[in-house]
């Protein structure tokens, strides 16, 4: 019946709009032919459509996460090394400071050669610290630099981090005139150096790391937005056509609710990052999280709502997909 054909005809444009708005790759709608077209040829030309979305997203995935892992890899396999080399110069502090235990009160030639040693080995792991705070700190800014925080606080953050990459490069130089003849002051006085500038760096990097997540947040919220302007036009549809859309309304109304609390979440915790309660902040982000997975499993209630109206699951499995996809999503955010 025109009825039934109408019904599909709005769930599939309700799954091809679930698809573009959940998707970050860019698509557009082509204009409508002037030319009267059959119901049935619409419903075909959508599903090739929704076909066609699925294999360029496929594609750019593939592509994306390749490229993703490539990069990846490259990190791990840079920052394992330093880790390594780390490790193995705190092996040779630890070692040496063993034996310097024994020396105590012995100017023996042997214990004096120890003494050097430690000092040598304690240059040596101050350094290797130091390359690790670097290259972490380093990493960082890149995902700052590509991230979508608003650019006055992108800029202060990067210059935060930067300060500390210079800081730690130029107790790097202080670090290598140190040698076997400096005194314990010296090493003392060079380790308390990085210590300080290392404790400076986790407040900042906490910051960041903080705002990048809740920056991802946000593009959630967006596009969550985005849906539900599209639920409401559905529902207004599928009402007209004579169907009973009040449970979905509900669920639907429960999903706005949702989003608007943790868009409110998100915007505090925004204000709290810039006024430097990192603490507070945390939390906040935390909060807007736990709101989107809720308003995450009520779409997945508003999907099986429509399903069981239309009476074919194989269009609902799709858009079933797409939520799963938005929670991959915000569980990689929670890490």
């Amino acid at each position: 019946c025109i009825g039934g054909k109408n019904m599909k005809k709005t769930i599939k444009t309700m799954l091809i709009l679930v698809i573009l708005v959940f998707s970050m790759i860019p698509a557009a709608f082509a204009e409508p032919s002037l030319t009267a077209i059959s119901p049935e040829r619409v419903i075909a030309k959508k599903v090739i459509a929704v076909e066609n979305v699925k294999q360029v997203r496929t594609l750019n995935k593939v592509q994306k996460l390749e490229g993703i892992k490539e990069r990846y890899n490259k990190s791990i396999a840079q920052y394992t090394k330093l880790k390594d080399n780390y490790l193995r110069a705190k092996l040779k502090v630890n070692a040496t400071k063993t034996l310097i235990k024994e020396c105590k009160n012995d100017d023996s030639i042997e214990c004096n050669e120890i003494r050097k040693d430690v000092k040598r080995n304690s240059k040596d792991f101050l350094l290797k610290s130091a390359d690790k705070v670097i290259t972490f700190l380093g990493r960082l800014a890149e995902r700052v630099k590509s991230s979508n925080i608003d650019d006055e606080i992108k800029e202060v953050i990067l210059e935060d981090i930067g300060q500390d990459i210079t800081d730690l490069e130029a107790a790097k130089d202080v670090i290598e005139n140190l040698d076997g003849n400096s005194t314990d002051e010296e090493i003392r006085e060079a380790a308390q150096t990085i210590k300080k500038i290392w404790r400076n760096a986790k407040i900042h990097a906490k910051k960041a790391l903080g705002m990048l997540t809740n920056a991802k947040i946000g593009n959630i919220i967006h596009r969550a937005e985005k849906l539900e302007e599209k639920l409401g036009r559905t529902i207004s549809r599928l009402e007209e056509q004579g169907y009973d859309v009040s449970e979905i309304e509900e669920l639907v109304e429960d999903f706005k609710e949702k989003v608007d609390e943790a868009k409110e979440k998100y915007e505090e915790a925004k204000k709290e990052f810039q006024n430097n309660n990192i603490e507070e902040a945390h939390k906040l982000v935390k909060e807007a999280h736990r709101l989107l997975r809720e308003a995450h499993d009520t779409l997945k209630q508003i999907f099986r709502q429509i399903k069981g109206i239309e009476q074919s699951g194989e269009e609902v499995e799709a858009e079933e997909v797409e939520a799963e996809e938005v929670e991959a999503e915000e569980d990689e955010e929670e890490e």
